[in-house]
């Protein structure tokens, strides 16, 4: 069980990174919100472990 949720945290993440990469250059300029990076990976990526 602990190496599926590894493994289901893992992927999340990985999809996160992905995300992110994908449209970096936004993601670093400004008019990204502190607000919307929280919702769009911080909270995932807590979620991810289960942390909330």
């Amino acid at each position: 069980m602990l190496q599926t949720s590894l493994e289901s945290a893992f992927n999340i993440v990985k999809k996160l990174v992905e995300d992110f990469d994908g449209n970096k250059d936004y993601h670093l300029t400004p008019a990204y919100s502190e607000q919307s990076a929280r919702h769009d990976f911080i909270d995932n990526f807590l979620i991810a472990f289960g942390a909330i």
